[in-house]
């Protein structure tokens, strides 16, 4: 059949409307290798930036430079139990965690000369002088019964008062507190060493509770524990 061109459209929409099908969506969008009917696009070439790691990774490298840097400005105690007279070694009566009682004896012997025995006198007082004026006890301490820090050189054993902060108290705080020294490595009780090189010499043996130990200064402190020490001179 003959159609004028001028009315081809109108021909073609009453007579071949059924024979016009769109094409599938998903043909139309599909590039090369769309046979599988997947909805394949254009890809996009950009690339998103990981910034959310950017981020992190700035924080990480403050954090470590913080440390770097601000740690070594902090102020250290590397020992912690020395009561060397520090306002914050003070204890509060509020802040006493551990309150018990042990006692101390150290007896001096002589087998070179015809000095008797004696017991090496503890001062009463001790851990309870003032701070800058102010009353100040540490987390141990010697009674103050009889004339204020007079020394006590009696035969009994020295009664030491714990009232700490802290559940861990070695010998070697009170020593400290006291002011004097023990130490295990070296062999030596307040003055008095036990080393070839020193003259004169002494043995030194510490018994707990009537039996021998080794530990010293590093000995953690119970309720009711007897500590001698028995410092002989032997040259």
């Amino acid at each position: 059949m003959f159609v004028k061109s001028a009315n081809l459209q109108t021909h073609m929409k009453s007579v071949h409307k059924k024979k016009l099908k769109p094409k599938r969506l998903d043909e139309n969008l599909a590039g090369p290798g769309g046979k599988d009917g997947a909805l394949k696009g254009p890809r996009d070439s950009t690339v998103s930036f990981p910034w959310k790691w950017l981020g992190a990774g700035t924080i990480v490298l403050i954090l470590v430079f913080a440390v770097i840097i601000i740690r070594p400005s902090l102020s250290s105690n590397p020992n912690p139990s020395n009561n060397g007279n520090l306002p914050a070694e003070c204890v509060r009566p509020g802040d006493v965690v551990a309150r018990y009682t042990f006692t101390l004896r150290i007896l001096k012997t002589d087998t070179i000369g015809a000095i008797p025995d004696y017991n090496y006198p503890i001062s009463y007082g001790i851990g309870k002088l003032p701070f800058n004026g102010t009353a100040c006890t540490r987390k141990m301490y010697t009674s103050d019964v009889g004339p204020p820090f007079e020394y006590n050189d009696s035969s009994q054993p020295a009664i030491i008062h714990v009232e700490s902060p802290t559940s861990k108290n070695t010998l070697g705080d009170f020593f400290k507190i006291w002011d004097q020294e023990l130490n295990y490595s070296r062999q030596q009780i307040l003055s008095y060493i036990n080393s070839s090189s020193s003259s004169p010499r002494y043995d030194i043996v510490m018994k707990v509770n009537e039996v021998y130990s080794g530990v010293w200064e590093r000995l953690e402190t119970q309720p009711s524990m007897s500590i001698v020490f028995y410092v002989t001179r032997t040259a």
